[in-house]
């Protein structure tokens, strides 16, 4: 079980997401929706729906997703932008006014997949130096690799960024954003969409290991670990995701232009601010209408799990 107390994990409970609409009362023992967490596929020109849903969950009766692009993208799905779940968290919502404890905070790639950044300190090291951060903040893997191992990155705070199986983690990260000035980053993705929709200045640097070195690894590394757990019909979908970031159209999009207006409204976009609902009517949305359809899909769900993993 993960910390929400469910045994079924699906899309909707990543970061806590159903724990913001749901707040403290139960939670489904299912749910008849997914509902994005991730936004990779915005920085990509090779997308297919088949990466946007995952294959466990692509039989659901619905499916919760950003914004109207994302709608036209999945225009074969039963598909409704109501935005991201970050969106939905207290400290977003409620535009709570914090003081400012990070004037500029470094934040990297994290290890995914068991992919190991580690050849990375020593770069770290030399960005958090050169740019005078007070602060990084760390996926789950590396916090804990940085921690464990005693590794000295400077006289700066080391924040611990979202875990999927952690509730709190979206209040959490929300949080932190509105305690910081300034983020500056190598690596594209979600991270600066949240920071900069938060009012956050962001600042993409030269030392973009997205466009250098770390492409190919990661890119190497996270196919043949995610094409190994993945039904055939789904390796081709995964390979032209990963092979279909474009490095000069990245490179001359919005957030190398430095214009923080233009990023922040492009982040309201893509997050989904203008579709966001009420939490009655996104928990009409995730929660089964009967019986009936609840153990139907609870099966199917289970089903899928299983048998994605021979």
């Amino acid at each position: 079980m993960n910390k929400g107390g469910k045994f079924l994990f699906q899309e909707a409970d990543f970061y806590g997401a159903s724990k913001l609409i749901f707040l403290d009362k139960a939670l489904p023992i299912c749910y008849k929706a997914t509902w994005m967490h991730g936004l990779g596929h915005i920085f990509s020109n090779a997308v297919s729906p088949t990466v946007l849903i995952h294959s466990n969950e692509r039989s659901l009766p619905l499916h919760l997703v950003n914004n109207s692009d994302t709608v036209k993208l999945l225009k074969n799905k039963n598909t409704i932008a109501v935005g991201m779940p970050y969106i939905y968290t207290k400290t977003y919502s409620e535009n709570v006014k914090v003081r400012k404890i990070y004037k500029r905070m470094f934040m990297p790639g994290h290890s995914i997949l068991g992919i190991d950044y580690s050849y990375q300190y020593e770069d770290w090291r030399v960005i958090l130096k050169k740019y005078k951060c007070d602060s990084i903040c760390l996926g789950g893997a590396d916090y804990e690799a940085i921690k464990n191992n005693n590794i000295f990155l400077g006289d700066i705070a080391i924040v611990r960024g979202a875990h999927a199986g952690d509730a709190d983690s979206l209040n959490n990260i929300a949080l932190m954003f509105y305690q910081t000035s300034e983020i500056i980053t190598n690596e594209i993705g979600s991270h600066i969409v949240y920071a900069a929709a938060s009012g956050v200045t962001v600042r993409m640097i030269d030392e973009t290991s997205f466009l250098t070195k770390n492409i190919e690894a990661r890119n190497v590394a996270t196919i043949s670990t995610i094409v190994d757990s993945v039904r055939s019909e789904d390796q081709k979908s995964f390979e032209n995701y990963f092979n279909g970031f474009d490095i000069d159209n990245i490179k001359s999009s919005v957030w190398f232009q430095g214009n923080q207006n233009e990023i922040k409204e492009y982040s309201d976009f893509v997050l989904g601010v203008e579709f966001k609902k009420s939490l009655g009517v996104m928990a009409g949305y995730l929660t089964p209408d009967n019986n009936f359809e609840k153990y139907s899909i609870f099966g199917s769900v289970l089903l899928n799990k299983i048998r994605n993993k021979f």
